[in-house]
């Protein structure tokens, strides 16, 4: 879907969300994945990672804005996907968190990467270190997110937003982006080169 949105010139501006109200992405199933994980041996995990990695990547390098409709909980991979897009906007009952310690891997999907550039390296630390989730107000406040909205306003606003953007010019934004993400922030791919 990432590439379809790159190369059709009518996208303006991507929104990712989670199907229903009680999640955005809850990240791997610990009952799924660690047995499957154990089985793939050094090799295997590394290329396990990468897929997830490389859609992280697409969303960072889509020339076009991504905004996160964050409807309920995400933790793990699915708070790196969220932390990975754009603006985040965040119904109140969403919550997020860095649960990766809890498994005992590493934020390989971008939490180590993008947290402190979002809140500040000892929150970052404190937030991925205790696998601790908080909730979307609590995000707001420390900067990890753009803007918490009641429920039922959660999709006028996401709506709302992207329309704006959209009407902006498709070359200023494509262009703007790139030169926040690739001279702000670094490097992520040297940051998944270190995580593997």
């Amino acid at each position: 879907a990432l590439i379809w949105a790159r190369d059709d010139g009518s996208v303006r501006v991507v929104v990712i969300t989670g199907a229903g109200d009680r999640a955005f992405c809850a990240g791997g199933d610990k009952h799924l994945d660690l047995p499957v994980l154990s089985t793939l041996g050094s090799a295997g995990m590394v290329a396990d990672a990468r897929i997830a990695q490389d859609t992280i990547l697409r969303i960072r390098e889509l020339g076009k804005p991504v905004i996160a409709r964050v409807n309920g909980v995400a933790v793990g991979g699915g708070c790196d996907i969220a932390l990975a897009c754009d603006i985040v906007i965040a119904s109140r009952t969403a919550s997020f968190g860095e649960f990766w310690i809890l498994r005992g891997i590493l934020p390989a999907m971008g939490g180590g990467y993008f947290l402190p550039r979002l809140v500040g390296t000892h929150r970052a630390k404190e937030l991925i270190f205790t696998g601790d989730r908080i909730d979307a107000t609590e995000a707001e406040r420390i900067g990890m997110i753009n803007r918490v909205v009641e429920a039922d306003e959660l999709d006028e606003a996401v709506d709302a937003l992207a329309r704006r953007i959209a009407e902006r010019s498709a070359l200023a934004l494509g262009i703007s982006k790139k030169l926040i993400d690739v001279h702000a922030e670094g490097s992520l791919a040297s940051y998944f080169e270190a995580s593997a």
